[in-house]
């Protein structure tokens, strides 16, 4: 291992530096770009030379350094155990799971209406772990273990799921080493070696079966990308062989629509799917330090379809998936079918070629391959609260719903909200750059065509590391330009044209320093809407708050920052009360300097809440949105979505997008909008506002009744949709040899 990785490991200098970068961002972005990056470049370029060095490639291939984890967080593991009429190996399979040495386990054992004893030997192991132990039968036999792996990861709870097939057993470290190598959030799946068990002896092994997978050796750990081990490997066989050898992160999306058709129609390859799909866009763990043993049966139903023309069948529905989802060279699906040829003469000896294309159909394939849809990177400036910083979370969450292959990208520039992290699907990879280093050689590893960036800051860096690529810059503008010092706005600008970035923004304040500059044409950009995803909503109680039911409540969620008018509402709605003598309240959700400043103030009426992860909830528990926001950069705030989408109007100023934002397309506004003036919010022209609205109740119910129209603009998956369509317009996706021979 090369001297200088070791010592960037060890002494976790990754980590160090992130943390100054932080420091010295936050007390000055102008120190951050003109002396701490071009150090930290400096450092990269070493970095760089040790992560090419052959101690972390093997042939084409790159071996992601990332730390093996001996301390592992106490996580849940589920473990499924589908059994059918497997009594006589039972007892050696629940042991070897009871007995691990990772004991934060639940185990769920299933019984598909066996007709041997087998009840009775899992009733006992229920009887004797019953805290960790569920039991559930079947009275009518599912006919498919894919339905009973489908019933067993709809009930399990834990963060990692293990499917323990009953007729298998393992090391008692098995859990253990997977833990190990799960750690990070860009791994999805691990699986360790496998031995192949026929009547007690060992006919068989990973690293002999999977010994013309010549860029990978079996015979040690590493992590790889999903893009990369398919490419040479995963789409010429199911490099993992059997489920028990395998533990995946658990998430509510594993089970998608896709999946499900896979599994009515694939008899002998549906766990091979269901690989590909976890993986896609992560990594992948290997262990070779513990063992799962692999019963081989002598009248197995896969050994018997195996010399059927299902298994080419299905070999064609894998490989016609693999196309549409991974970025492969139809020569890989070649050497598939060549190998499938030397099968059907294994079996049949006779008219392979004829019999295989007729099965395997490669023309078939290369029209699912001119479907693919692109794999993406989206980057966030960091897990924080903001629009600019969990817009690209709520996108990538959609995007992967709806079947696209993406991989959060986390800068980790200004620190981690977990209720932030919390809205992120568990089914997305994500790489923590406090974890790793960020450069062209992981963005070719993991096969992206597009990277995705949503802050100033953000795009600069991207700007450089895609111009070794093959990759396409998208940026999305949401005010950050005109909020920074120009002549920074300006050097990302010029870098964002030199790279040939595709412009998209929100509100048209947004190109008004690009064409002032003159770097960018209007007809160089793109107007998108942004959009928020729908979820169940729960009113806050205001009892809780002793806030009565006749009280007019208005509600402020935002970043405490001056320019976001926490003052100018609360002063507003003061005078408005001692006018009018109604009982009008504001609830404010969020942090800053802001907090402690109308805390001292003390006022009754107001009830500062601090930052919450639901604040459609508080929303709808109010009778009003305000936002009297005069921030430079404001451009398409988020959380007029959000009020829209708790069923209540906005009371605004009016700035960036926020009159398209609140429109109806008959023209009418779910809300109310007060004029800037010398980019101000004026006290007298905000206290108007509140008044009008607060004595005038046929207003109010007008506004009320603009709220659905206005809000459907907002639609994710349309976004999402939106964007996949821009993205396949403006990105050549490759047809010919898409393996980075020069990865390394």
């Amino acid at each position: 291992m090369n001297l200088l990785f070791i010592i960037i490991n060890k002494f976790n200098i990754r980590n160090h530096v992130q943390t100054i970068g932080k420091k010295i961002y936050v007390k000055s972005p102008y120190a951050y770009k003109c002396f701490f990056l071009p150090i930290k470049c400096m450092f990269k370029k070493l970095f760089l030379k040790c992560i090419s060095s052959k101690s972390m490639c093997q042939g084409n291939v790159f071996f992601w350094p990332l730390k093996k984890n001996t301390t592992i967080n106490e996580a849940l593991v589920s473990v499924i155990v589908p059994n059918y009429n497997h009594a006589m190996y039972l007892e050696k399979r629940l042991e070897s799971i009871y007995l691990q040495s990772y004991k934060n386990i639940e185990v769920i054992l299933l019984d598909d209406c066996s007709s041997d004893n087998s009840l009775e030997i899992l009733q006992k192991y229920h009887d004797m772990y019953p805290k960790i132990t569920k039991l559930v039968t079947n009275t009518v036999n599912s006919k498919s273990v894919f339905n009973q792996w489908r019933r067993g990861i709809s009930m399990a709870r834990g963060e990692y799921i293990w499917i323990a097939e009953s007729d298998d057993w393992c090391d008692h470290d098995f859990i253990e080493k997977m833990l190990q190598g799960l750690q990070n959030d860009m791994v999805m799946l691990a699986f360790a070696k496998s031995k192949f068990m026929k009547n007690g002896i060992c006919i068989n092994e990973t690293e002999k079966y999977l010994s013309d997978c010549k860029e990978f050796n079996w015979g040690k750990n590493f992590w790889a990308s999903a893009h990369e081990l398919v490419n040479y490997a995963f789409a010429r066989k199911n490099i993992i062989p059997n489920v028990s050898s395998m533990i995946f992160k658990n998430h509510p999306d594993i089970i998608n629509n896709d999946m499900v058709v896979a599994w009515d129609n694939l008899r002998l390859c549906g766990d091979w799917y269901f690989y590909l799909n976890i993986i896609r866009g992560g990594l992948v763990y290997y262990s070779s330090e513990t063992t799962n043993y692999y019963r081989i049966h002598e009248k197995s139903t896969s050994l018997k379809i195996q010399s059927s023309p299902i298994f080419y069948m299905e070999y064609e529905y894998i490989s016609s998936y693999i196309a549409r989802n991974y970025n492969v060279d139809m020569r890989v699906f070649d050497e598939v079918y060549k190998d499938l040829v030397l099968h059907w003469k294994y079996y049949n000896n006779s008219n392979a070629d004829i019999k295989v294309s007729k099965l395997y159909r490669l023309d078939k394939i290369a029209l699912e391959k001119s479907k693919r849809k692109p794999n993406i990177a989206m980057c966030c400036f960091s897990f924080i609260m903001g629009g600019g910083e969990t817009y690209p979370i709520f996108l990538a969450n959609q995007m992967r719903k709806m079947g696209i292959t993406v991989t959060l990208v986390n800068f980790n520039l200004g620190g981690n909200n977990q209720d932030v992290k919390n809205i992120i699907s568990k089914s997305l990879p994500i790489l923590n750059l406090s974890d790793i280093n960020y450069n062209s050689v992981f963005i070719k590893s993991l096969g992206l065509d597009i990277i995705h960036s949503h802050h100033a800051v953000v795009d600069e860096m991207n700007a450089v590391y895609v111009q070794n690529t093959q990759c396409k810059l998208f940026v999305t503008l949401h005010g950050m330009y005109e909020s920074i010092r120009e002549d920074d706005s300006k050097r990302v600008m010029n870098l964002l044209k030199n790279v040939d970035a595709v412009m998209i923004y929100t509100a048209k304040k947004n190109i008004n320093l690009f064409q002032k500059n003159g770097i960018f044409k209007v007809k160089d950009f793109i107007k998108l809407d942004n959009g928020l995803p729908d979820y169940s909503i729960k009113p806050i109680c205001r009892e809780n708050l002793d806030i009565t039911k006749d009280a007019f409540v208005f509600c402020l969620v935002s970043r405490g920052i001056p320019e976001k008018g926490w003052s100018e509402a609360v002063e507003a709605i003061n005078i408005v009360r001692n006018k009018i003598k109604r009982d009008i309240q504001i609830i404010i959700i969020g942090d800053g300097v802001m907090y402690d400043a109308i805390k001292a103030r003390n006022y009754k009426f107001v009830h500062l809440l601090g930052e919450k992860q639901n604040i459609r909830d508080y929303y709808a528990m109010c009778d009003m949105g305000i936002l009297p926001t005069y921030f430079p950069g404001e451009s398409y705030p988020l959380v007029i979505i959000d009020c829209l989408k708790a069923g209540i109007p906005m009371l605004t100023s009016n700035i960036g997008e926020i009159s398209h934002q609140l429109s109806t397309p008959s023209g009418k506004y779910a809300g109310l909008m007060v004029e800037l003036r010398d980019g101000k919010i004026h006290l007298e022209d905000l206290v108007k506002a509140i008044e009008r609205v607060v004595e005038n109740k046929d207003i109010y119910i007008s506004l009320c009744n603009n709220v659905v129209e206005a809000r459907e603009k907002f639609d994710i998956s349309n976004i999402a949709q939106q964007y996949i369509d821009l993205y396949k317009n403006n990105v050549n996706i490759h047809v010919g040899n898409s393996v980075n021979k020069d990865v390394c």
